[in-house]
């Protein structure tokens, strides 16, 4: 035993009970003087020779018996505390204690260890072998560390400022274990406050503190102290924030670029504002390191979400990252196919290719993600970028498509989410973005007079004729228009006619002619849009009978008339109408089918619904027919319309609508809202 020689498990039963004689042996022989028997081993001692048997034979049994060191927890622990006195024979130059010492702490597992007051005991044990001048014993006491603050984080924190001051004085080797101590236990980075100023001297190389290391030693260090520093930062960055300028170097090399854009990204957070000014820098780390472009466009977007200016500037880069990306996707995926055709992928080169491949598809999605904080608090820097994001809506990787979809609509106001007109009938590039198909329906009058009769609103309500949309909310929430999904087997006539039946009581699926299609990328839908022109008096009819619907309150929670009028600005209401009706959450496509039936059926002058899409913040350009032009039987709500009308009495009797009277005394012109 102790000599890798085979040995009985009987043999090693019986010494697993004398272990605590064992090291009290070893603890005799270290702390005796006699050095007379040296056996042509030089200076090696007899009672050294001895020590050193008989650890290694502990690190046999223990081999056998894991739990040793917590059996025996007390013997060892004394022991190595006795052990700790011999400081003569605890220096870099000797060899046999430090090995003695360095084999008995391996006999503990902190993993194993379940009870608190072994680790109180231990903690302190390990804190003053710090002190000791042996890289081997300074070794083994941060790994124990490290292990221990994995376990029992807390019961470290009475040893910090002994770890901090030992790590000050040449103990580098705690630099990896204070750091990680601070990310468990966050009230700790607090106590590190003071030393901020001699950790950014070893950041920035200098190490005058450093004993016994050389610089290429302590430079190796680096990245650690900039993990400390993001660990500091995520609880208490107000301490790092006049040490920005230092920081940014750091942003610039791979071992610590990672840690350096945690740490500036916890930051901003907090104050975004303090770090404006780097921008610059952080784009060329970019270039540099390239393998953490993720953490530093993290960085960008959230100072990039702070500041409306520096928004515009920052989501086209990410943008620009995101497509350069996609370019080295393509272009890396074609070097594959290319070295496959010639043969020429061997099994080395096949794994680096599928790496690479696999790091730009991982990029994509982290990308748009990135950019979707900036689309979150500065939506109108993402409006400039829709048209370019379009291409991603039909991409193979569905977050990347979902991405997309979600910063297309912020950037567009509720519509141009990649939905585009497409052919009624499959073609192949539809069926290619497709896999299911959708059926809508409404029936629209040209002219309604809602407050012909009604005084007390104001004259240019009174004098508006309007077309009327009869639209739905669906049991979602949103805005729609009648209709669903095609089921198997069925035909689009088919879906028409039984989703008119079921959310409109109505028959006559044949009254009903073809507008439009477009397809829905995100659901990879084709919608198809139906529109029937009625009368005002069918209007009501088919008003009233949908409430009788067999679907009405389940899958239609009501009906409701889009206002298609838009109000002119001298008139006082600038906004009303279209323009606020377009502001409310509509389901995919219903926008577009809206839009579009305006443009088509020329129920409103182009300018009137591009007035009412800028306002709104809709991009609407591609949205409406291009043989779009002004139509002479359209009228607009003017204030020399308004004007020239010629208000009637009131007269209850003979029209059936209701008014309020004259008598009631004030006056309201609160507008349609207050009928």
């Amino acid at each position: 035993i102790g000599k890798g020689q085979n040995v009985t498990e009987t043999d090693v039963e019986a010494l697993f009970s004398l272990v605590p004689e064992l090291l009290s042996i070893i603890v005799g022989r270290a702390n005796s003087k006699d050095n007379r028997l040296f056996h042509g081993r030089g200076d090696l001692s007899a009672n050294m020779w001895a020590c050193l048997h008989i650890s290694q034979s502990l690190t046999d049994i223990r081999a056998v018996y894991p739990n040793l060191g917590e059996t025996h927890f007390n013997a060892l622990w004394g022991a190595l505390e006795h052990l700790e006195k011999r400081r003569d024979m605890l220096t870099e130059g000797r060899r046999e204690l430090p090995t003695v010492v360095v084999s008995l702490m391996a006999l503990w597992s902190p993993k194993i260890s379940t009870r608190k007051d072994h680790f109180e005991r231990v903690i302190p044990i390990l804190a003053t072998y710090l002190e000791k001048d042996h890289s081997g014993i300074k070794a083994t006491c941060g790994s124990l560390l490290e292990s221990c603050h994995r376990y029992a984080p807390r019961t470290l924190l009475a040893s910090i400022q002994q770890m901090v001051q030992a790590m000050q004085n040449g103990k580098l080797v705690l630099v990896p274990v204070l750091a990680h101590l601070y990310e468990i236990q966050p009230d700790a980075a607090r106590l590190f406050d003071p030393h901020v100023e001699w950790l950014f001297d070893m950041y920035e190389g200098r190490y005058a503190g450093v004993k016994g290391y050389s610089a290429k030693e302590a430079l190796a260090q680096r990245p650690h102290v900039a993990q400390i520093f993001r660990n500091v930062a995520l609880n208490n960055c107000h301490v790092l924030e006049p040490y920005i300028s230092r920081l940014i170097p750091g942003l610039k090399d791979k071992t610590t670029c990672q840690a350096v854009a945690q740490t500036l990204h916890a930051m901003a957070v907090k104050n975004p504002s303090l770090q404006i000014g780097i921008v610059d820098d952080i784009k060329e780390a970019v270039k540099r390191v390239p393998e953490h472009r993720a953490d530093l466009m993290l960085l960008l977007a959230v100072i990039g979400a702070s500041d409306r200016i520096t928004s515009l500037e920052l989501a086209d880069y990410l943008l620009r990252i995101v497509e350069e990306t996609q370019q080295d996707l393509i272009l890396a995926k074609a070097q594959y196919q290319d070295m496959q055709a010639r043969g020429t992928l061997t099994k080395d080169v096949k794994a680096r290719e599928e790496a690479r491949i696999e790091a730009f598809k991982r990029f994509l999605p982290i990308g748009l993600e990135h950019m979707r904080i900036i689309a979150d608090k500065q939506t109108r820097a993402i409006v400039p970028l829709v048209e370019r994001l379009q291409k991603f809506l039909a991409h193979e990787q569905q977050p990347v498509r979902e991405h997309t979809f979600f910063l297309a609509l912020a950037g567009s106001g509720g519509t141009g989410a990649g939905v585009k007109r497409c052919p009624r009938e499959g073609s192949a590039n539809a069926d290619k973005h497709t896999e299911r198909e959708a059926v809508f329906a409404t029936v629209f009058c040209r002219k309604h007079s809602p407050w012909e009769f009604y005084y007390e609103v104001h004259k240019v309500f009174r004098n508006l004729n309007m077309p009327l949309v009869l639209m739905q909310v669906r049991f979602d929430g949103k805005l729609g228009f009648f209709g669903g999904h095609v089921e198997e087997g069925e035909s689009v006539e088919e879906t028409l006619a039984r989703e008119l039946r079921e959310e409109l009581n109505v028959e006559a699926a044949e009254a009903y002619e073809y507008v439009v299609s477009h397809e829905i990328p995100l659901t990879r839908t084709r919608a198809h849009f139906f529109a029937r022109e009625v009368t005002q008096e069918q209007f009501y009819e088919i008003e009233a009978r949908a409430r009788d619907a067999q679907h009405m309150g389940s899958e239609v929670l009501g009906t409701l008339r889009a206002p298609l009028y838009v109000q002119d600005a001298d008139e006082g209401l600038e906004g009303t109408g279209l323009p606020n009706f377009l502001r409310n959450n509509f389901h995919q496509g219903v926008v577009e089918e809206l839009i579009w039936l305006i443009g088509c059926k020329r129920l409103l002058r182009r300018e009137d619904v591009e007035t009412a899409a800028a306002a709104a913040g809709i991009a609407i350009g591609y949205l409406l027919p291009e043989d779009y032009e002004p139509a002479s039987n359209v009228k607009r709500a003017t204030s020399a319309a308004a004007q020239s009308a010629q208000p009637r009495k009131p007269s209850t009797g003979s029209t059936g609508r209701s008014s309020r009277p004259e008598s009631s005394g004030t006056t309201s012109s609160r507008g349609p809202g207050s009928v």
